[in-house]
């Protein structure tokens, strides 16, 4: 629902004559402190809501100027809890798509060992991530019209804390 909506005013961007705009949509109920089971079933919906929108971007011949990113404001344990769900956690996992954007690479660094032995285990299964979420945004900023480095690390404060990408 919301994603038609979002495409629909997409689709008047040069009547209201804009270049750029930023969309926030929320998809809830994926804090599972007592069961996993309904995570796929999740995806499942966010999968179908996203596939519906890409194709009518593609449609309507807007797909090449968007880009897409999918976050959660916190990571979840790798590990379950006693009642079968998992825990907030530190390392979370974020996605950008888009028809300009140059993908098919993972940022960050897989966990060698996943174990309490692991070098980036903490308490109770949380993972210390290896690249920020900061990260994503310098390129995002860059894209909206952040130009030089000044501005860049004004709007991402964060950036030189990190190797800078072939992506960007």
């Amino acid at each position: 629902q919301d994603f038609r909506a979002v495409a629909k005013f997409m689709k008047t961007r040069h009547t209201r004559n804009v270049d750029r705009e930023v969309y926030v949509l929320k998809h809830k109920r994926y804090d599972m402190h007592n069961s996993a089971d309904a995570l796929a079933e999740k995806f499942e919906e966010a999968n179908n809501a996203l596939e519906a929108f890409i194709d009518e971007l593609k449609r309507e011949k807007i797909w090449e100027d968007t880009v897409i990113v999918m976050g959660s404001e916190f990571g979840r344990t790798i590990t379950s809890n006693s009642n079968g769900g998992t825990d907030h956690g530190w390392g979370g996992n974020y996605f950008m798509i888009g028809g300009g954007v140059k993908g098919g690479k993972i940022l960050g660094r897989y966990p060698e060992d996943l174990t309490k032995k692991g070098d980036l285990w903490i308490k109770g299964g949380r993972i210390i991530p290896t690249t920020s979420w900061d990260f994503i945004w310098n390129g995002i900023a860059n894209w909206m019209g952040v130009r030089g480095d000044a501005n860049l690390n004004f709007v991402v404060p964060n950036r030189a804390n990190f190797e800078k990408c072939a992506m960007y």
